[in-house]
């Protein structure tokens, strides 16, 4: 039997960047990647790791 893959990670990246008022492409270039990782992240198709959490909070202005 094949197994289901696991439900997307909720997570709240997107509400906070539109809450800062960034779009995609600009919290992309202040964190050095794009806007498809960003994209990907909010979405919780790639994991927010502790590695992106700490790239992140300061841009949002906020704490991982």
């Amino acid at each position: 039997m094949a197994r289901e893959a696991d439900p997307p990670e909720k997570n709240h990246l997107r509400a906070w960047r539109e809450f800062r008022h960034l779009t995609q492409d600009e919290l992309a270039e202040a964190s050095e990647t794009n806007a498809s990782v960003i994209s990907l992240l909010e979405s919780g198709a790639r994991k927010l790791s502790p590695k992106w959490l700490r790239k992140l909070a300061p841009i949002l202005n906020t704490s991982p």
